[in-house]
């Protein structure tokens, strides 16, 4: 009994202050919630989307014959060798994202939507999450003008696929040149070597003979598909759901702020009528 009333007797005492500081606490409370609603009705809305941006799996149909060969160049055109696909692809999207994180790649998506965003304002409304164990890279914009949201999101997406599909191409070719050479300075040696004979005595010039052979013909199907098959090649991002206007998110909410409000002042006028109590209590007391 005796603990119910030490309970008691403080909460009695809480309301009772509460209770005689009350025009203070309603003058906080209808300040604060003034304050809050005009805020709520002034603030500019804010609008969000996303997208997401993965490697394509073009490169499973070359990947071993590549990288035995050029395995450098390989690297360069995302063509991972089976096995190591999955820890490779993720680093393929790490680099995608430090690319459009760069100054360099930003100020470009800057000028080309006119200058609407500047730079360091792309900075502060784009973010990112990459899935590891989905290999994905989400891209998320935030901002308060719902149609830069979207522009924003299609000129990073427009950006970074077109200048990735040059430097590929500029890479695709610069391979096709080399195995060229390569492939010539093999059928050279063939031809010294007098081409494959099967009744040839010595089986090591026979071996080697075949083994130049091999690769002679790796190198054409190598070469021919880098020239047969150029988007495969240079095709290595692919888009899923780039957002429209509908799919733009209002993330704001008046309700939500209006409710927030409310909360507030009811805090601040608690909080208020105590502080005033205390500084009359000492007062009186002195």
């Amino acid at each position: 009994m005796s603990a119910n009333r030490e309970i008691e007797y403080p909460l009695v005492n809480l309301f009772k202050t509460l209770w005689k500081r009350k025009w203070w606490a309603v003058a906080a409370f209808i300040v604060v919630l003034a304050v809050g609603i005009i805020i709520s009705f002034i603030k500019t809305p804010i609008y969000n989307a996303e997208a997401t941006i993965r490697v394509t799996n073009n490169y499973v149909y070359y990947n071993d014959i590549i990288y035995k060969y050029f395995p450098e160049e390989a690297r360069d055109f995302w063509i991972f060798p089976t096995g190591q696909d999955e820890i490779l692809e993720k680093k393929a999207l790490y680099r995608v994202q430090d690319t459009i994180e760069s100054g360099k790649f930003l100020g470009e998506v800057s000028d080309r939507m006119g200058s609407t965003i500047s730079k360091d304002g792309l900075v502060e409304i784009i973010s990112f999450r990459i899935n590891e164990s989905e290999r994905y890279l989400k891209i998320y914009v935030t901002y308060d003008d719902p149609g830069a949201v979207v522009g924003v999101i299609d000129t990073i997406f427009g950006l970074i696929i077109e200048n990735r599909e040059v430097e590929l191409d500029v890479l695709r070719l610069e391979l096709i040149d080399k195995i060229e050479v390569r492939a010539g300075e093999i059928k050279a040696g063939i031809e010294e070597m007098g081409g494959p004979d099967p009744e040839a005595s010595d089986t090591l010039t026979r071996l080697e003979t075949d083994a130049l052979f091999e690769d002679y013909y790796d190198l054409n199907q190598i070469r021919d598909s880098l020239a047969q098959n150029k988007e495969l090649f240079t095709n290595r991002l692919e888009i899923i759901g780039q957002p429209d206007m509908d799919d733009v998110e209002k993330v704001t909410s008046l309700k939500r702020d209006l409710v927030i409000s409310v909360f507030a002042a009811l805090l601040i006028g608690i909080i208020v009528a105590f502080i005033v109590n205390f500084f009359i209590s000492m007062k009186k007391e002195n």
